[in-house]
């Protein structure tokens, strides 16, 4: 922020007033940021670990590290009011210092509650006010917000105009979503990739390294950890993928698990392009699937495929006449 009048300079004093759950106030962290770095990123401001020197002829503006949520347009009224006045202001999470003086003498301007995080009350308020304004962010980029009172963005995650984001939806860190994806209701990206016009929900949660392809599909109940989901790929329910290469046109039944940890060590699967998998089916890593291989539903595969192949992995039915009694009594 700068000002006509004269040279203004933002300071951020590291402050730790409090710890909240254990944590140091200065390091809690809201939709991706410290509040250190959002007043940063805000107002071009220099992070100090001691208060700053007052300097003649500069204006200061020391927010503390739990730093105003006031807009920027409200925090130069401010300083236009303390300049107007010749007289320092301190504002609760923050001075304006127009002059030399004991801070203790500078006149109070209250702000409205939940405006800085100066108590474990004020985390509701300062959190809603960050996630709006990063609402409004993604609102003015393009981005298709259905619900704006319960979409959770983290204000570090890239998403793309054109991107539909649909009610209950939480993404965090450095998730990417690019143009025409969709992101369907109660649905967790955390430090995934979205293609486009891939859509993944309801119901439905990316963890750290998931990449889905474009047009590919994560349906209701599905987990994708630290793999990738093929162009045109589908995993519409029930199915958790560890680990895993699925290459293109695959199909993924309700149910499939790959089996990725054998108590010690994770361990990585490939499946090839327009593999088929039926439900209920386990591929135990490491194995590699060909292309056009398929595996029938209630199978457990522990071996190579090559292109082409078909798995059954079943053990045959016995069915006993009248054994039932023996384990189940109604």
């Amino acid at each position: 922020m700068t000002d006509p009048n004269g040279m203004v300079k933002f300071y951020v004093w590291k402050e730790s007033l409090f710890s909240f759950s254990g944590e140091r106030d200065t390091d809690v962290r809201f939709y991706g940021r410290t509040l250190s770095e959002y007043a940063e990123l805000r107002y071009g401001a220099v992070t100090v670990e001691t208060f700053p020197v007052f300097r003649e002829g500069e204006t200061q503006v020391v927010l503390r590290s739990s730093h105003t949520c006031l807009p920027a347009s409200g925090l130069n009224a401010m300083i236009q009011k303390a300049r107007r006045q010749k007289k320092n202001l301190y504002f609760g999470a923050g001075w304006i210092i127009v002059e030399e003086s004991e801070l203790a003498k500078a006149k109070y301007f209250p702000l409205l509650g939940g405006a800085a995080f100066l108590s474990a009350e004020d985390y509701p308020y300062v959190a809603d006010k960050i996630r709006l304004s990063i609402v409004k962010k993604l609102l003015k980029r393009g981005v298709i917000v259905e619900n704006a009172d319960t979409v959770y963005v983290d204000d570090t995650a890239i998403i793309e105009s054109g991107v539909f984001l649909s009610h209950d939806v939480t993404v965090k860190g450095r998730s990417i979503l690019k143009s025409g994806a969709k992101v369907l209701p109660y649905t967790v990206v955390e430090d995934g990739e979205v293609e486009s016009f891939a859509e993944v929900g309801p119901f439905a949660r990316l963890r750290k390294g998931s990449v889905i392809k474009s047009f590919a599909k994560v349906g209701n109940f599905t987990e994708i950890k630290n793999s990738t989901l093929g162009e045109g790929s589908k995993a519409s329910h029930l199915t958790y993928v560890g680990d895993a290469d699925i290459g293109k046109k695959c199909n993924l039944g309700c149910g499939t698990v790959f089996v990725n940890y054998d108590g010690k060590k994770k361990h990585r699967s490939v499946v090839g392009d327009k593999c088929f998998i039926g439900s209920n089916a386990n591929v135990i890593a490491p194995v590699s699937l060909g292309e056009n291989s398929f595996v029938a539903a209630g199978s457990t595969l522990t071996k190579d495929l090559e292109d082409g192949d078909f798995c059954i992995a079943r053990e045959r039915e016995r069915i006993i006449k009248g054994r039932a009694k023996r384990y189940y009594n109604p």
